[in-house]
């Protein structure tokens, strides 16, 4: 059982993601973070420490400051010093094929999927965490 963090501003999904996930408990834990930047800090001073990577990030594209795409560039400089992979997925409210396509250049992201997420979909994503 893996550690989901969830990056995104809009607290109404962190809510729902945090209920979904108690309804099914598809992940050892469940971490929010608001911002790109407190999140990119994180994983760059843990990056060498896989008991404290996460699994599986969750990425909103349109964010204050930071937005998923430049988090996603960020993270794409650092991310082979990662002591273990770590599975990306977009989860938007975007609909722009472009921005489909654009997310499936980045070698960490493994899915791009359109808000909402349903309980089906996250207990997947668990489910597959499990399977790794």
């Amino acid at each position: 059982m893996g550690n989901l963090f969830v990056l995104d501003d809009d607290a109404v999904f962190h809510r729902l993601v945090e209920l979904t996930a108690v309804r099914t408990r598809p992940f050892k834990g469940v971490y929010h973070y608001y911002d790109a930047k407190s999140l990119l800090q994180y994983l760059h001073t843990h990056r060498n420490d896989s008991a404290n990577l996460p699994d599986v990030i969750f990425v909103d594209l349109n964010m204050p400051d930071i937005d998923g795409w430049q988090f996603l560039d960020a993270l794409d400089n650092f991310s082979a010093e990662f002591a273990k992979p770590i599975a990306i997925y977009v989860v938007t409210v975007s609909v722009i094929k472009d921005d489909m396509a654009r997310a499936q250049t980045y070698r960490m992201v493994k899915d791009f999927v359109v808000k909402p997420i349903s309980i089906n979909w996250l207990s997947s994503v668990g489910q597959s965490v499990k399977q790794n």
